[in-house]
């Protein structure tokens, strides 16, 4: 790489990074590791109300150690107070089961897609609801070790929310922090000085009269 050349990339560095590269290292930002282990899950239809029939699909299979898998949610209502699905007297305590354990659709290679067993005004009834509750419900697709002991041994998320109790919208999930890779310092440390004198010569030339090429 030739100074010119040099001078250019230096010259595109942001003053703070700069900084960063001459008293070490450049931070390097870790990645989220993906929602509940296993990544994002994917709820469809995206919008719709207490009589549609939803489907969860996982962004990935369930591994190699895995049986079985359902999917079941959490309710968090508005207000903060107790919610009807997450009562463990109900046998909840776990999470209300959105889709029973099953090995229908399964698999160790590829997305599993899993429709949901009701509506959720039919899951509101089971729990003695005449209507939808109102807030967030936390959707996990759980990979279970098998149809028995059920471990989950991975999970996917996602989440909706009723803002009415016959209305819902899915939320849409988290983007993971991006990766900046780590350049190593005998690289870094060249290319900051040469930006930092170019910086000043060209302030020096600027206030002296010349134009700098």
């Amino acid at each position: 790489m030739t100074p010119f050349t040099l001078r250019r990339v230096a010259a595109a560095i942001p003053v703070a990074t700069l900084a960063l590269l001459l008293s070490g290292t450049a931070a390097v930002a870790a990645p989220d590791p993906p929602t509940g282990g296993g990544g994002p899950l994917t709820l469809t239809p995206t919008t719709g109300n207490n009589f549609t029939a939803l489907t969860a699909r996982s962004s990935g299979p369930c591994p190699t150690t895995s049986q079985a898998y359902n999917v079941v949610f959490f309710h968090t209502p508005p207000d903060g107070s107790p919610s009807p699905f997450n009562r463990e007297s109900a046998g909840n305590a776990n999470g209300f089961p959105a889709v029973t354990t099953t090995t229908a659709g399964f698999s160790t290679t590829g997305p599993i897609s899993a429709p949901f067993r009701n509506t959720f005004q039919d899951f509101a009834q089971e729990v003695g609801e005449n209507s939808v509750p109102l807030g967030e419900y936390r959707v996990r697709l759980q990979c279970l070790d098998n149809d028995f002991d059920q471990n989950v041994v991975r999970t996917f998320t996602g989440a909706l929310n009723f803002t009415s109790s016959t209305s819902y919208r899915v939320q849409a999930p988290a983007q993971p922090n991006p990766v900046i890779p780590e350049v190593p310092l005998a690289v870094l440390i060249p290319i900051a000085a040469i930006a930092l004198i170019g910086g000043a010569t060209v302030v020096a030339r600027r206030r002296s009269g010349v134009t700098a090429v």
